[in-house]
């Protein structure tokens, strides 16, 4: 909306002074002695009052709006430089066109005060003391659980972190991944994807667990479905996506905002089993906050690192392979006797019969690969 609105904007002013130019240049042509070319320069002249203030107020404040909205094809890779030249051409742009046009000032009075208002409300909250309490890395994915006294959040909420050690005018929006009741009051937690070499987000890894020059805004947002109303919820997610769905099973289901026989199935598509490390705490805490058959959860991995399967003795992939086939073999013999195997986030083969039984399993596998078939575990 912000882009949107920018971009109408400054059409409409460019609409304006094209309007006034072709007016100026058809006046200036009616006079004798003077030709269209005088029309022009008058956009130019700064002493004029009347019936608005100086032409070329106007024609600054549309250069300033100008390069507030061409600065945005830089945001993404020098950031301070765009917020640098955006701010300093919005001061700029809000002046001259008060300049241009007095009455403007009336116009905008009030919301320059509520703009006001809402930037020393944000600085004083995120003023707050707020603490690093641990980070773990852990298969390219970093987790920083932050202590912001006071704070609450709802499900599907999100924050704006800015650790000032990296950058001071840099806010990177992250989902809320921990959930109400998973840890006290003020603690929360956020996953953040390491996008590559000189980025900010490569950068968090090398934060030290008691840095202070941590800021948070927030929390914003809330979830468009309301959970409540249906007995089925089916949560899809790939990779470092399923962040929001994890705050927001868990904290629905401590909050009570789902349906009492509800049934929850996330669906989560990783590149490799060892990219759930960070989040098998959580995945463990769900099998125990819902009963037997209401909850399940099925990570599907595309690929398998070789340095995990070539670190155990046994090729788990194999392993796992194998026991389906024999699975398969007894279970026209013994259906009863049939085992199942299950794969844990650091990729490792390990048998769960009970688990299964209950219908309360942690985890199920699929591997999909360009020589294999996709088969359910």
């Amino acid at each position: 909306a912000h882009r949107t609105l920018g971009f109408f904007t400054f059409w409409l002013m460019s609409a304006h002074g094209l309007a006034m130019e072709i007016s100026y240049m058809s006046v200036y042509a009616n006079y004798d002695g003077c030709s269209p070319w005088m029309g022009m320069a008058y956009m130019f002249r700064w002493n004029v009052q009347y019936p608005h203030g100086p032409p070329l107020a106007g024609v600054v404040a549309w250069i300033a709006m100008a390069l507030m909205l061409f600065s945005a094809l830089i945001r993404r890779k020098k950031w301070e430089v765009f917020l640098l030249i955006h701010l300093g051409s919005w001061v700029v742009l809000v002046i001259f066109a008060i300049l241009h046009y007095e009455t403007l000032l009336v116009m905008v009075a009030l919301p320059m005060l509520l703009y006001t208002f809402d930037i020393v409300y944000r600085k004083v909250q995120t003023g707050r003391s707020t603490v690093l309490l641990e980070k773990v890395s852990a298969a390219g994915v970093t987790r920083l659980t932050i202590i912001k006294p006071k704070m609450t959040f709802k499900a599907g909420q999100w924050v704006l972190l800015q650790v000032r050690s990296i950058s001071a005018v840099q806010w990177h929006p992250f989902s809320i991944s921990s959930f109400n009741g998973q840890h006290e009051k003020g603690i929360f937690t956020v996953h953040i994807k390491d996008m590559g070499p000189n980025t900010w987000t490569h950068a968090v890894r090398g934060l030290e667990p008691t840095n202070r020059g941590v800021s948070v805004d927030g929390p914003f947002g809330n979830l468009s479905v309301p959970l409540e109303r249906y007995t089925t919820l089916v949560f899809a997610a790939g990779g470092i996506g399923v962040t929001p769905w994890m705050n927001a099973i868990g904290t629905a289901r401590n909050d009570r905002l789902l349906h009492e026989k509800v049934k929850v199935k996330l669906i989560w598509v990783v590149q490799d089993f060892a990219d759930t490390a960070l989040f098998s705490d959580a995945l463990k805490e769900f099998q125990c906050m819902f009963e037997p058959g209401q909850y399940s959860c099925h990570v599907y991995a595309t690929k398998v690192q070789s340095a995990v399967a070539a670190s155990q003795d046994k090729n788990p992939l194999e392993e796992q392979e194998r026991k389906k086939e024999d699975a398969r073999d007894n279970k026209n013999k013994a259906p009863e006797a049939q085992d199942t195997t299950d794969v844990d986030p650091e990729g490792r083969a390990h048998e769960d019969t009970e688990a299964k039984g209950k219908g309360t399993d942690l985890v199920s596998t699929e591997r999909r690969g360009s020589d294999s078939t996709p088969r359910d575990s």
